[in-house]
């Protein structure tokens, strides 16, 4: 009988076989991805049922609220560099008004909006604490008037368009006609200014065939420059005229097309005046 109880208590006490190692490593893993389910699955479930972006607006709120009881608020715009942009225009892309809580908006976006208008080039949006607020802007410069489907547009120095209204005030521009004369303009502006005595003349500037420019001067003299190396024939022309003042002739046009003359059209005073000669001789 003893043995017979001792036998029981052995197979009762005897060790179960080792679970394979595969097991193990399937339970592991599952572990983890169930964890991570958790941590992902949750925010994320919380983010697409809006309760994330809901808090953190109420946060957000409720921390401008006490900024402005702690008196961060504008108090104060400064404005730097305008001359041309309306003062208006400005404020509304701002988009803030005096109380507002200093901290409640985005410089950057404050910013955009202030680059978007249609004089302004640069600019910059500073905050100081406790209640001012500094706006800084570059205008584009005025260069030239674009006469393009018969109306005016002014341009700055880069070709590009800034607006068609109260075009009065830059009436003493240049003209510059062409599809894409903007665009070749500040390289023409460039050579003009290399002899402004004769850039003084120029009112209009006409490009021809997308290659070159004809300039129009006081007088309503015609300049013809060559498509090839124009400034060359630009500091011959002011040579010319410094030497033997040729532009104070009785001149038409002067066409430099030709690197090797100048073939100038006297005006009408010019070609009666040669025509009596041709008679008298």
């Amino acid at each position: 009988p003893s043995s017979a109880r001792a036998k029981k208590r052995a197979r009762k006490y005897r060790r179960r076989p080792a679970a394979p190692l595969w097991l193990h490593r399937s339970v592991k893993i599952g572990g983890i991805l169930l964890i991570l389910s958790g941590v992902i699955g949750g925010p994320a479930w919380l983010w697409h049922s809006g309760w994330v972006t809901r808090t953190v607006a109420q946060i957000d709120r409720a921390l401008m609220a006490q900024s402005v009881r702690l008196g961060l608020t504008v108090e104060d715009v400064s404005l730097e560099g305008r001359r041309f942009a309306r003062r208006s225009d400005i404020v509304k892309a701002l988009g803030v008004k005096r109380g507002d809580a200093i901290l409640g908006f985005d410089l950057a976006s404050m910013r955009q909006r202030l680059v978007d208008l249609p004089w302004i080039r640069d600019a910059r949006v500073e905050r100081h604490l406790p209640d001012r607020l500094r706006v800084e802007i570059k205008e584009r410069k005025p260069m030239a008037l674009w006469q393009r489907k018969g109306k005016l547009v002014l341009v700055d120095d880069y070709g590009v368009i800034i607006t068609d209204r109260k075009l009065n005030r830059f009436r003493n521009l240049i003209i510059v006609v062409g599809k894409d004369a903007p665009r070749h303009a500040p390289t023409l502006f460039a050579m003009l200014a290399a002899e402004p005595t004769l850039a003084k003349r120029v009112t209009a500037a006409v490009r021809v065939g997308a290659r070159r420019w004809n300039l129009k001067l006081r007088r309503g003299i015609r300049i013809q420059l060559p498509e090839s190396d124009p400034h060359r024939a630009w500091r011959r022309l002011a040579e010319l005229n410094a030497k033997h003042r040729l532009l104070a002739r009785d001149i038409k046009s002067i066409d430099m097309r030709l690197p090797d003359r100048l073939i100038v059209k006297p005006g009408a005073l010019g070609a009666q005046s040669r025509q009596k000669k041709g008679r008298n001789t």
